[in-house]
């Protein structure tokens, strides 16, 4: 019975010791030894989409793209298979970027995109 007696008042006294430790008064959080520097920035509003009979261009489609925001899915379309549509579908969306961002590198990560996906950027193929 002792023995727990002193194992638990050892214990309430590390406790103790650890909660009485000063906390860090710099406001400055801790130095990144990363040479990138990360921001979240969300983009999920503001795109279009279309589906596409056959592989065109964004540019030489002429209906009208339907606003949407992202998670999206072309399910319900009338080429159905597995529930899941079978043919070509357009994303598209129009941003700038602030002028810091100019001459460094730039990441988007897209969190699904089902099937064969290719994305471009400014009519630039930059990933499959």
């Amino acid at each position: 019975m002792t023995s727990i007696f002193r194992f638990s008042f050892l214990l309430c006294c590390l406790l103790w010791l650890g909660a009485c430790q000063p906390f860090s008064s710099s406001s400055n959080p801790p130095h990144s030894s990363s040479p990138f520097l990360s921001e979240v920035v969300p983009f999920n509003q503001d795109w279009k989409f279309k589906k596409a009979d056959e592989a065109l261009t964004p540019e030489q489609i002429t209906q009208a793209w339907e606003n949407i925001a992202l998670p999206h899915t072309p399910r319900l379309e009338p080429e159905v298979v597995n529930d899941q549509w079978q043919g070509i579908a357009w994303y598209q969306k129009s941003f700038s970027v602030p002028a810091e961002w100019l001459e460094q590198a730039v990441f988007i990560r897209f969190e699904g995109a089902m099937n064969a996906t290719e994305v471009w950027l400014n009519n630039e193929k930059v990933g499959t």
